[in-house]
């Protein structure tokens, strides 16, 4: 299932934690804030977007906001690095962070190995500051800039990865009109089965209930963000009757679509 992040971490305006992850994360989520996910020791797969980075020891992922994501297989000790806009702005003019988030469209990141001692450093200046931003700001620039300086990180996903990736990328693209798996599969020229098993191996969730979760993250996007009646938000992204789409909708997020437009109107609404 693809959920909305509920934990301390998106009342906060910036978040660090340190901790051993083991195990596969059994749901794909999303958020409103930025996260920067470091891995210290192991190995670990992380799904974002429609993208998948196999990460070893000293890698990073960076996660934008309303990103669907997940770990995988494997795990090991990681640190998580969560910041919002309004932490951003404090500190930046838009310019400046569009200049300095580059590293953010990559999603992949692996160092060089001889700047990890000083991103260590970094990491530790940042757990030691705790709340203060003026002090977690300078050593969160320095690691930015670390970031927009790696180099690419080479594609080294197996086949069955390829293939999972571009059915992903198909689903974020065509979701409002994919009527079948077959058109999937035949898309990408494997057959429906060889797709079932790769969501089932690697991502544990079959496509249908992935592309539903696209389709009703991008409905909750237009329930805040546009006029539209809720019959036209459902056709708009691939739901036959508004019917069905209320019903999957409030199996998700807790309420009606229409609760949740209100919601956002008055208060920040049970969602990402």
């Amino acid at each position: 299932m693809l959920e909305p992040l509920k934990d301390c971490v998106s009342e906060l305006d910036f978040f660090y934690t340190k901790d051993l992850s083991t195990g596969e994360m059994p749901n794909m989520h999303y958020h409103d804030h930025y996260e920067i996910y470091y891995l210290l020791t192991g190995e670990r797969k992380h799904f974002v977007g429609n993208s998948i980075a196999t990460m070893q020891q000293g890698d990073f992922v960076a996660i934008q906001p309303k990103t669907p994501h997940k770990t995988g297989s494997y795990g090991g000790w990681r640190i998580l690095l969560t910041f919002n806009q309004d932490f951003l702005s404090r500190w930046l003019t838009p310019q400046a962070q569009k200049e300095l988030l580059r590293f953010f469209e990559r999603t992949h990141i692996r160092p060089e190995q001889e700047k990890q001692e000083e991103i260590l450093a970094l990491l530790n200046q940042i757990e030691k500051a705790g709340n203060n931003e003026a002090l977690v700001f300078p050593a969160l620039m320095c690691l930015f800039l670390i970031f927009n300086d790696s180099p690419p990180v080479q594609n080294e996903n197996s086949y069955p990865e390829k293939i999972l990736h571009e059915a992903m990328k198909y689903a974020q693209k065509n979701y409002a009109y994919i009527n079948s798996l077959d058109e999937v599969a035949n898309a990408l020229f494997v057959s429906k089965y060889y797709l079932c098993r790769l969501f089932a191996k690697y991502v544990e969730i079959t496509f249908n209930h992935y592309l539903t979760q696209i389709r009703l993250k991008n409905a909750a996007e237009q329930l805040i963000s546009s006029n539209q009646t809720i019959s036209e938000i459902a056709l708009n992204c691939g739901f036959n009757t508004s019917t069905y789409f209320c019903q999957v909708f409030r199996k998700q997020f807790g309420c009606t679509p229409l609760t949740y437009r209100k919601l956002s109107k008055t208060e920040k609404p049970n969602s990402p």
